[in-house]
């Protein structure tokens, strides 16, 4: 961390600021042995929540299938009906996943704010999006690309791919497997930064902008210029154009913030291969085994349940219970894992 950045903003502050998201972040830490409560609980849940995805998914396809007919409608209709004055009608962009705390809509200037209720909510373009003080929210967008608000943070959605950061902070995850046409553009005054299959953070504080990659590339364009920061990097951009450079580790306590409003893992019949790589890709913890031999059994042993929200670390706690192994954390931050003697 580096000993220069600006404390404030980076946190959702203190007192009942941040109640709901800290007591979440406090959980972060090892568990040796996962409580049992927990582990009933992940199993509970197994079947709710894979059928959850799997309904996340063709509502996806199904939404992108209504939009492209509607679009080649639209440029056969267009051709006689187009007018300059007509507004465009709001189409879905984004549906809400994890609500912490207190979060508001509303579709457009005229509206009333009204609460989210919580996961699975439509949001449509046009829509502000405002989570209170020691909030959070949560929210897919296309090709489960996930988008997270921080406490006290205020977005509208310009398209689908397109969103204005008003206040606060928005981190950004286009998933390991993102493409340069899966790019998401977060506009502010500084500029628009749009990423390249990347982890990143947002965040204004006042008059100031900070950029945080943790992973990837994220390129910001200015109307005189284009700075690209990589991973493990942030940049301060002051309001008269000028900036800074500085160090940040993937593995910083400052990132744990967006694990209490990430998506769950789904782990039902996946490879324990699969919970380990989401597990490092929500913490920044690089996977090691002590023996190759297990690399090879992590992806031949199934997983049964769902997390339900637990934190990484508490999850993969949780989830080896089920199996023959076992982990540690080494003194470099990595997460070295081991088979039970």
């Amino acid at each position: 961390m580096n000993e220069n950045t600006p404390n404030s903003g980076t946190r959702p502050g203190n007192g009942a600021e941040t109640d709901a998201l800290a007591l979440l972040i406090r959980a972060a830490g090892h568990r040796e042995a996962p409580p049992d409560e927990a582990y009933q609980q992940v199993l509970a849940a197994t079947r709710g929540t894979w059928q959850r995805k799997v309904r996340r998914r063709t509502y996806w396809r199904v939404a992108n299938a209504i939009a492209a007919s509607v679009a080649v409608a639209a440029v056969v209709v267009g051709v006689s009906t187009f007018r300059p004055s007509e507004r465009t009608s709001p189409v879905r962009v984004a549906m809400t996943d994890v609500i912490v705390g207190v979060v508001s809509v509303r579709q457009d200037e005229q509206a009333e704010w009204r609460d989210v209720d919580g996961g699975g909510t439509p949001v449509m373009s046009g829509s502000r999006l405002r989570t209170d003080r020691g909030s959070g929210a949560g929210l897919l967008l296309r090709d489960d690309i996930s988008l997270r608000l921080d406490a006290a943070t205020e977005i509208a959605f310009e398209a689908a791919d397109r969103i204005q950061l008003l206040a606060g902070a928005v981190y950004v995850d286009t998933g390991a497997d993102a493409h340069t046409e899966s790019a998401i553009e977060i506009v502010t005054d500084a500029g628009v930064f749009s990423d390249v299959g990347t982890q990143f953070e947002v965040r204004r504080l006042g008059a100031v902008h900070r950029l945080r990659v943790r992973e990837g590339l994220v390129r910001l364009q200015r109307p005189t210029d284009e700075i690209e920061t990589v991973a493990e990097s942030e940049i301060m951009l002051q309001s008269d154009g000028s900036f800074r450079r500085a160090h940040i580790s993937a593995q910083d306590d400052d990132w744990h913030w967006v694990h209490a409003v990430g998506p769950a893992p789904y782990v039902e019949d996946q490879s324990l291969a699969d919970l380990l790589e989401w597990v490092s890709r929500e913490t920044g913890r690089a996977i090691r085994f002590a023996d190759p031999k297990l690399a090879v059994s992590a992806t031949q042993t199934r997983l049964h349940g769902s997390r339900q929200r637990l934190l990484p670390m508490d999850a993969l706690a949780v989830m080896l219970a089920t199996t023959d192994f076992r982990y540690s954390v080494t003194p470099a931050g990595d997460i070295l894992m081991d088979a039970e003697r």
